[in-house]
């Protein structure tokens, strides 16, 4: 037989991870040209490469939602690109700066093409992870 968590339960789970100071730490947003699919290896991301592109560390906390969804509580800015990074779909949360795991990811509202010297940041709440 299998279940499922209950809108309770998953606001639980999710306050426990993000929302419970301290709890998580600081991840890493890396940006993606495909949005990422279920995959927990962060290897696998299709990422911008080099041009002044890492991922950005970020500790600038979560807003819980109603039903077991997070979502960023500060702008995320990543590094002013030294050319065009090409267009982006996607965004992770990632468990370190070079490799590491996929802990959550989904789709940017709108694909954005990154060109040099356009810095581009994820608004408040751009990103939104829940459990399904």
């Amino acid at each position: 037989m299998s279940g499922s968590f209950t809108t309770y339960g998953r606001k639980l789970l999710i306050d426990g991870l993000f929302i419970t100071p301290n709890s998580i730490g600081t991840v890493y947003i890396a940006l993606a040209f495909v949005v990422p699919g279920t995959t927990d290896d962060a290897t696998r991301l299709i990422e911008p490469a080099g041009l002044n592109y890492s991922r950005k560390a970020y500790a600038g906390g979560w807003l819980a939602g109603t039903a077991g969804e997070v979502f960023n509580a500060s702008i995320v800015t990543f590094n002013t690109p030294s050319g065009d990074w090409g267009v982006v779909r996607g965004w992770a949360i990632c468990s370190a700066v070079v490799g590491g795991k996929v802990i959550g990811s989904g789709a940017l509202r709108s694909p954005t093409p990154i060109k040099i010297g356009n810095v581009p940041t994820i608004a408040v709440r751009g990103i939104r992870a829940a459990l399904r």
